[in-house]
């Protein structure tokens, strides 16, 4: 993975886990498998717009927070 490339996958799992949801209920949330969700949150596949806004808004999140880099990532990219 390309260092200044936003890791959406991990910010969708660390938003879900602060959040107490399961993968298997925000799948059930967006009409998805939790194992798309698995998928998604490894950044095994790339996942389009419609997908971001509706992870987006089953988290209660902006789909832009979901591409701001953690602080971890900051640190790493200065």
């Amino acid at each position: 993975m390309e260092q200044n490339r936003p890791n959406v996958g991990g910010k969708i799992r660390r938003i879900r886990r602060e959040k107490d949801i399961s993968q298997k209920v925000l799948a059930e949330k967006i009409g998805m498998t939790q194992a798309a969700i698995s998928r998604i949150e490894q950044g095994e596949v790339d996942v389009n717009s419609s997908v971001i806004f509706r992870i987006a808004e089953a988290l209660n999140v902006s789909p832009a927070s979901l591409f701001e880099p953690d602080e971890a990532q900051k640190t790493a990219a200065a």
